[in-house]
């Protein structure tokens, strides 16, 4: 509860009961008095927390915090120690409690009922006292503001000396620089590199004019890269220990954006007012020398990679061991990762480097264990060979570019920002991708990005050459092979049909009037018959082969039953199996009527029943046939030796067969004819097996094929 008047002094009244405050305030009621009342020791220090009363009149005994304590605390802080306090008691006046008063501080000790007039003088002399210290402060602020105009005075007529001696060399050093448009003259404090000149070839230079380079102290500084602020300063330093002139190579980014490098020289001088040294520097833009320079090192640079990519790739016919030795070359001197993916290689083919071993096996077993799926737009992008760069990648593009989200989590570890990805592809085939990745302060270039244009040209190049080389090379002993069998198949059915003509013309001889005996002419005949319709199905499949090569097997459609032709050959072959111990069970459907080539579909059963004949002879054979809507479904089942599924493919294949020649003779041909004549009329072939289980070729072909000319595989 205060009494409120600001341009008064300040009196602190402490009480505990209000009608001693009322009491005192009537007492002392002034207009030159401000009264401030509180209730308790803890009000009152409360209230000195932001104030500072000329006196206090405080009871001493109060509850909570007596007068005593109250005044202990009051004198135990610095900020209100010299407080003068006044205690007023009704109670404690015993002289032990005078004493005590005046040990906590106080200045008097007044017993009530006191008289009114006494405590108004005493009031009156302490409040007076505090006007005049309160006059003696002023005077003093007063006197410390004089001598600081004064100073300030005194630094402004300094300062305007400085600025006239810094004008005459302002014009000094302009006069002497004027003509130089390629370089900034300028001079420095040494202390903190604040510009105290600066030519006008600034403002061409560095987009900042002269004024606002020596405005801003630190705006000079500011425009070097910290990279490069380190030596430029530590030049600067050496020049100012030297009076001998240092030389330093730096960037500075002008006011737009441009890095442009200068070549400085500083060296320490004299300031012109003979106070001190200053820095004097000429820096000259050789931003030009630096481009000059930087092509020359791209230049070499990329020659030198492309150089030694050459080389790698050229060092053998087998992809996989230069393509592995690149990757490594590729990420020790140009990237931080690289990562070479083939997709034509039969092994699934990896190859990647990310600077630590450790680290290559945990990627690459990710690369291997989780293919990419790719979209289809990124595939049709690889094949144009045109690289795609990616800078300060987001997992969202990280997961786009590598195609997985497990590989993209392994290789989001390896602190990579941006990445150049470029398909591998020759002749719009896709081979492979190549992907480069980058980290720390590197950032991918266009001329990177040309670069790996020109590093997936020189691999997919290499990548194909190997897989010509190879298939070239698989041709070659295909043929070799071929050709050692076909010799060796003519020859076997020639061999006794050579012996029967011979037994023949011996019978002959010995038979001058012609009279043969007919059983034994009978025999001979029926062997060179079996032997030449053998020759005859050799030479009818290499005839076959011939046009397929050439795409000349033409179509005859015609009507016929099918079941009715598989019963007709099986009636054929009914001597055939019964010498090799076959039984054959028939499930067809009745009136299965095809309009196809007789001919061809006879040669595709014939051709699935012989080999179920030789593959596994002593055992059961089962034939199913029947319509399916629009197609008819023929299978034939043996168990035999059956095929491993490794080789069930690329028994279609020419040449090609699951089990050794030595063993099983025939040119490789059969299973070939048989997909090639199906794929001319629409149709497609199966098989299902297991090594020792036997196998069923599954064949499905539509109802009826039009007259054609087909256009069969020609590849060698």
């Amino acid at each position: 509860m205060f009494t409120e008047n600001t341009d008064a002094v300040p009196i602190l009244l402490v009480d505990d009961r209000e009608e001693n405050l009322v009491a005192l305030e009537a007492v002392l009621r002034n207009p030159g008095y401000r009264l401030i009342k509180t209730n308790s020791g803890d009000d009152a220090l409360r209230y000195l927390l932001e104030n500072i009363p000329a006196l206090i009149l405080m009871d001493v005994q109060m509850p909570g915090l007596d007068g005593f304590e109250t005044a202990a605390i009051i004198k135990s802080n610095p900020r209100t120690r010299e407080i003068p306090i006044i205690f007023i008691t009704a109670i404690n006046t015993d002289e032990r409690f005078l004493h005590r008063g005046y040990e906590f501080g106080a200045i008097d000790y007044i017993y009530k009922p006191f008289d009114s007039q006494v405590l108004r003088s005493k009031v009156a002399v302490l409040a007076d006292l505090h006007r005049k210290t309160e006059r003696l402060v002023q005077v003093e602020k007063a006197l410390r503001e004089t001598e600081a105009l004064e100073r300030e005075r005194r630094i402004a007529e300094l300062e305007l000396r400085a600025l006239r001696r810094e004008q005459i060399e302002q014009k000094r050093y302009r006069n002497l620089v004027e003509s130089i448009d390629h370089g900034i003259v300028w001079s420095a404090v040494p202390e903190s590199m604040a510009l105290s000149f600066v030519s006008g070839s600034a403002t061409k230079l560095t987009g900042h004019s002269s004024d606002e380079l020596l405005a801003s102290p630190d705006l000079f500084l500011s425009l070097i890269p910290e990279s490069d602020r380190t030596a430029f300063l530590a030049a600067a330093q050496r020049a100012t220990q030297s009076s001998a002139e240092t030389r330093v190579e730096h960037r500075l980014i002008t006011a737009g954006g441009r890095e442009s490098w200068f070549h400085t020289g500083i060296r320490a001088s004299a300031r012109p007012d003979g106070i001190g040294n200053e820095l004097r520097g000429l820096s000259v833009d050789i931003t030009p020398l630096k481009r000059a320079e930087k092509t020359l090192y791209e230049s070499k640079r990329r020659s030198d990679i492309l150089a030694q990519t050459s080389l790698l790739l050229a060092d053998s016919l087998d992809a996989a061991i230069p393509l592995r030795a690149l990757v490594s070359y590729l990420q020790a001197k140009a990237f931080d990762f690289c990562a070479l993916e083939a997709f034509d290689l039969a092994t699934g083919f990896h190859a990647l480097a990310t600077g630590n071993a450790e680290r290559d096996a945990i990627v690459l077993e990710t690369f291997i264990s989780h293919p990419g799926a790719f979209r289809e737009n990124t595939q049709i992008e690889w094949v144009k060979g045109k690289s795609r760069v990616w800078r300060n990648i987001s997992e969202a593009e990280l997961l786009e570019l590598l195609g997985d989200s497990t590989r993209a989590a392994a290789v989001s570890k390896l602190g990579l920002h941006s990445f150049i990805q470029v398909g591998l592809a020759m002749r719009g085939h896709l081979l492979g991708v190549l992907t480069l990745g980058f980290g720390g302060e590197s950032s991918p270039t266009e001329a990177d990005a040309s670069l790996t244009d020109d590093i997936a040209y020189r691999i997919s190049s290499a990548m194909e050459n190997s897989s010509l080389y190879l298939k070239a090379e698989t041709a070659i002993r295909l043929r070799d092979e071929f050709l050692s069998i076909a010799s060796h198949e003519l020859r076997t059915p020639l061999t006794p049909l050579k012996i029967r003509v011979q037994q023949m013309q011996r019978l002959l001889d010995n038979n001058p009037n012609g009279q043969l005996p007919s059983d034994q002419l009978n025999k001979t005949v029926q062997t060179c018959h079996r032997q030449i319709e053998r020759l005859s199905k050799l030479i009818d499949d290499l005839l076959d082969i011939s046009r397929i090569s050439r795409g000349k097997l033409s179509l005859h459609p015609e009507v016929f039953d099918l079941s009715e032709l598989i019963r007709d050959i099986i009636s054929r072959f009914s001597g055939q199996m019964e010498a090799s111990g076959c039984q054959v069970t028939l499930d067809l459907d009745e009136n299965l009527e095809v309009s196809l080539d007789l001919s061809r579909i006879e040669q595709v059963i014939v051709n699935l029943l012989t080999n179920a004949i030789k593959y596994a002879p002593g055992k059961p054979i089962e034939i199913k046939a029947r319509r399916v809507g629009e197609e008819v479904e023929f299978s034939l089942r043996d168990h035999g030796i059956g095929i491993a599924v490794e080789d069930q493919e690329r028994i279609f294949q020419r040449f090609e067969r699951a089990v050794s020649s030595s063993h099983f003779g025939g040119l490789g041909l059969g299973l070939y004819i048989v997909s090639q004549i199906l794929g001319a009329h629409g149709g497609r072939i199966s098989v299902t097996s297991l090594p020792g289980e036997g196998a069923q070729f599954s064949v499905r072909l539509p109802v009826r094929v039009e007259e054609s000319a087909a256009a069969m595989d020609s590849a060698v």
